[in-house]
C-alpha cells in the first residue's frame, strides 16, 4: 500500500510540475507579447523624436552657416548628415528638406516658423502680404509643415527661405539670393555643402517699398 501511494504521489507531482511549467511558459509569452505591444510604439516614438530633432538641427546648421557667410564674406563648408532629400531651389530662393516620421512634430495645416515668430513676406503663408523689417526680422527663415502618409506616418517638409527685408525709413531693401553651383539635389547620406559669397550688387528691381534693393549672391555647392 505504501509503495502504491508513493508511486501515485510521484505521478501527481510530475503532472503538477508539467502544469506549473506550462503556466510559467504561458505567463512569460503573455508578458513578452504585452511588452512588445507597448514597447514597439515607444521605440518608434523615440526614433521619430530623434528624426525631428536631427532635421531641425540640420536646418538650423544651414541657416547659421549661410548667414555667417552673408555677414562676413568668404566661404565656409558644412558637413550634412541627411535622412531625406535636400534641394537647392533657385527659383523659390530656398533650400528644401524632408524626412518621414511616425509622428508629425509640427502643424499639418499650414507652414509654421521655427526660428522666428512670424512668416512676413514668405509665399504660401498666412502672413505673406506683410513686409519684414530690416534690422528686426531675419532674412533667412526656417518654416515647416507635415503631411500624412496614411498608416505609414507623416512626411515633414522643412524650407529655409531667404526673403527681402526693408527699411521703412529709407525705403531700401536687402535680400540674399542663393544659386546652386553644379548639382542642386542630394538624396541622403553624408553630404558636403560649400558656401561662398559673391560681391553685393544693386538689383535692377526696386525694393517692395520702391527704394534701392541690395542683393547678396550666395553660391552653394553640394558634393
Amino acid at each position: 500500500m505504501q509503495r502504491f501511494l508513493k508511486g501515485r504521489y510521484s505521478k501527481v507531482k510530475a503532472q503538477t510540475e508539467v502544469i506549473s511549467a506550462l503556466l510559467i511558459l504561458g505567463i512569460t509569452v503573455a508578458a513578452v507579447s504585452v511588452s512588445y505591444l507597448w514597447g514597439v510604439p515607444i521605440v518608434h516614438k523615440g526614433q521619430s523624436t530623434g528624426q525631428i530633432q536631427n532635421a531641425e538641427s540640420l536646418m538650423d546648421q544651414l541657416e547659421k552657416g549661410i548667414s555667417e557667410v552673408v555677414q562676413n564674406g568668404g566661404q565656409k563648408s558644412l558637413q550634412l548628415n541627411l535622412e531625406g532629400p535636400l534641394e537647392i531651389s533657385e527659383d523659390e530662393n530656398m533650400i528644401k528638406y524632408s524626412v518621414t516620421s511616425k509622428k508629425a512634430g509640427v502643424a499639418r495645416n499650414e507652414w509654421v516658423p521655427l526660428n522666428e515668430d512670424e512668416t512676413f513676406g514668405i509665399p504660401n503663408t498666412l502672413q505673406n502680404k506683410s513686409i519684414p523689417v530690416y534690422g528686426s526680422d531675419k532674412e533667412a527663415v526656417i518654416i515647416a509643415k507635415a503631411d500624412t502618409l496614411g498608416d505609414d506616418g507623416y512626411i515633414i517638409y522643412y524650407n529655409l527661405v531667404f526673403r527681402e527685408v526693408d527699411d521703412f525709413n529709407t525705403g531700401e531693401g536687402k535680400i540674399t539670393n542663393i544659386t546652386a553651383a553644379g548639382n542642386n539635389k542630394a538624396s541622403g547620406g553624408s553630404v558636403k555643402l560649400m558656401i561662398k559669397r559673391e560681391p553685393q550688387v544693386v538689383s535692377t528691381s526696386p525694393s517692395k517699398l520702391g527704394g534701392k534693393l541690395i542683393s547678396t549672391k550666395i553660391l552653394l555647392s553640394l558634393s
